[in-house]
């Protein structure tokens, strides 16, 4: 946004009958105010498809770094879903009293 306008270019596409016909039906069931607008409605499902890719991604990374292992071995049992034994499926150590 530059001035309270926001930026925008007209494209052209070409697109799928099946896909055009979906793409308003999920316009009418949305309610949303033109074809536009379901654009932009399919661009937000797909970064946001790429955001949590990229979250996966670094889970990964980070679940086998120097850094998590450190941090778990900080963190004391029964926190963090730190398990107290490879038998327990709760990670608390049992009944607070």
């Amino acid at each position: 946004m530059i001035g309270g306008m926001s930026l925008s270019e007209r494209v052209t596409v070409t697109v799928p009958v099946p896909d055009l016909d979906f793409l308003k039906e999920y316009e009418r069931a949305h309610g949303l105010r033109s074809r536009s607008a379901a654009f932009h409605a399919a661009i937000a499902a797909l970064r946001e498809k790429e955001l949590e890719s990229q979250y996966v991604t670094f889970g990964a990374k980070w679940r086998g770094s120097a850094a998590a292992a450190w941090r778990d071995s900080q963190v004391a049992p029964g926190v963090m879903g730190r398990r107290t034994s490879s038998t327990s499926s709760c990670p608390f150590p049992g009944p607070i009293s």
